[in-house]
């Protein structure tokens, strides 16, 4: 089974979920889930991201919050701990 893998996908929109995102998975920073589900992204630019998971990017699912995409802030120099992401299909 291939490793699951995380990627932060630029966000261009509002705070309220409107707006566009696109996965460019040769360039978007990512990482591998390891044992137990834990991740880590290390050198991501300040901006607005949606996280998307999966083994690959056309079986991948994008992490939501009820019925909008979570948008997930990053400031320069501080680390954003996302806390838990739990996945439906």
């Amino acid at each position: 089974m291939p490793p699951i893998r995380v990627y932060a996908a630029s966000f261009h929109g509002d705070s309220k979920g409107g707006g566009i995102y696109v996965l460019e998975p040769s360039l978007d920073p990512q990482a591998k889930i390891e044992a137990g589900g834990l991740f880590q992204i290390n050198n991501v630019s300040p901006g607005a991201y949606v996280l998307i998971i999966g083994p690959n990017p056309d079986e991948a699912v994008v992490v939501r919050e009820g019925d909008n995409v979570r948008i997930i802030q990053v400031l320069a120099n501080q680390v954003t701990d996302i806390g838990i992401v739990e996945l439906t299909r």
